[in-house]
């Protein structure tokens, strides 16, 4: 599915895409500095900024929600890297995980962010549209998380993208990529040259993140197979395969000592809730609530495991060698 940017939203966007590159500041960039640049890998750090893809947003707000949750709503960045830094310092390790509702931006600081998510073992969480109704879906984005803007918001796209699968357990629907790209006042002040070498840095560093997220090589291809002006949602089938759970890195490890429902055991459950409720025979009804409470212990053994891998990497980041922590 593509969806088109506005006319309106295409004009701001354009005019708030930068060029940013890490050797020195962009003012005192000589003819042949993006060559001395792509010398070293960490000279450019993502130096695209993925644009807003359908109207003009806010800045993101970051807070706590629900005791134990950052929740981001708007647009990606610089310096909400910090403000994410500070709540987990404050919370070590009781953190679970971040809520995300954004249209993207910038792509540098959102690798940041990722980048913290993943040695903090966080969960990320990506709006749920594709499985609900829209109505169940607007109730959530309103009521349950209580979003400003939900029409805009009421996603992960582009830069977003880059947070959400830093998680080590990842959930939601509604996921949407793009390519990175310059604005056109930059691509002015830039030679052709210069152009293709940061390009190809860019192109390096973006395919070693999602490499380095566990991410089969098919995604950076279809993120660049999509037009600036346009963006890719995600199918339900892909996210399911790859995205949706723990982390492949995890998945079997957590397997191995959580219990969980086998296939035959979830079948016949689905197979059970399509018939009406008053035609289950006893014995459905015993296995329904077997299947059920099989789950229920899977889900809070999987809850143990994130506690405890959190736990032990807020200690390793905020508090090496504190006696809380040992």
């Amino acid at each position: 599915m593509l969806l088109a940017r506005s006319g309106i939203a295409k004009s701001f966007a354009e005019s708030m895409l930068r060029f940013q590159v890490t050797c020195m500041p962009r003012s005192n960039l000589p003819a042949n500095g993006t060559a001395n640049c792509a010398r070293r890998l960490c000279a450019v750090l993502l130096f695209f900024s993925i644009s807003i893809l359908t109207t003009i947003v806010h800045a993101a707000e970051i807070r706590v929600f629900a005791r134990s949750w950052v929740l981001l709503e708007g647009k990606i960045e610089k310096g909400d890297y910090d403000k994410i830094f500070k709540i987990a310092e404050f919370m070590p390790g009781l953190t679970e995980g971040i809520y995300l509702f954004s249209p993207g931006c910038d792509v540098a600081e959102a690798i940041r962010i990722g980048r913290l998510i993943r040695r903090l073992r966080w969960t990320t969480d990506a709006p749920l549209t594709q499985q609900l109704r829209p109505a169940t879906s607007w109730r959530m984005l309103t009521e349950h998380y209580g979003l400003k803007d939900p029409m805009q918001n009421g996603q992960c796209a582009s830069a977003c993208f880059f947070i959400y699968i830093a998680g080590i357990y990842r959930s939601g629907d509604t996921l949407l990529i793009h390519r990175p790209y310059l604005s056109e006042t930059e691509l002015r002040r830039i030679s052709g040259d210069q152009v293709l070498k940061m390009s190809q840095v860019a192109r390096t560093e973006t395919d070693a993140y999602l490499k380095e997220m566990g991410l089969p090589a098919k995604y950076s291809e279809l993120m660049y197979s999509v037009p600036k002006d346009q963006v890719q949602l995600l199918a339900l089938s892909d996210i399911k395969a790859d995205l949706d759970g723990f982390i492949p890195e995890l998945k079997d490890w957590v397997d191995a000592r959580c219990e969980k429902t086998t296939n035959v055991e979830r079948v016949g459950k689905n197979r059970l809730l399509l018939k009406p409720a008053e035609k289950w025979t006893s014995e459905d009804k015993e296995f329904l609530e077997l299947v059920s409470n099989k789950e229920v212990e899977t889900i809070k053994c999987w809850k143990h495991f994130k506690l405890e891998m959190r736990t032990s990497a807020g200690c390793d980041v905020f508090a090496p060698g504190k006696a809380w922590c040992k």
